[in-house]
């Protein structure tokens, strides 16, 4: 099965809004989301068994190996997969350090 991977440019996009939107208690109680920031902490809550709605990922790392590895394990048409660049990944991630994959 290909993966489609859509390059998001806009922050306006409704992908990257939502994780924006996560931040409030509200919104994950009404969509039963929340975001998981880091590539690592993604892979642990897949092989925990968690369903991903969507990844977001900066388009920087997309030849590493572990973010390889997480987008192969997408095979499920409706897990929404969006490249991202820095700034949009910036203005989603809270940590000190902004994470690659959302």
């Amino acid at each position: 099965m290909t993966i489609i991977i859509n390059d998001i440019t806009s922050p306006q996009n409704p992908l990257v809004k939502l994780a924006r939107a996560l931040d409030r208690k509200k919104e994950r109680k009404e969509t039963g989301l929340f975001r998981a920031e880091g590539a690592r902490l993604v892979k642990e809550g897949v092989d925990l068994g968690w369903r991903l709605h969507a990844l977001l990922f900066s388009g920087a790392v997309e030849s590493r190996p572990h973010v390889k590895d997480l987008l192969a394990s997408c095979q499920d048409p409706e897990i929404k997969i969006g490249r991202v660049n820095d700034r949009i990944l910036e203005s989603i991630t809270h940590r000190d350090n902004a994470q690659s994959v959302v």
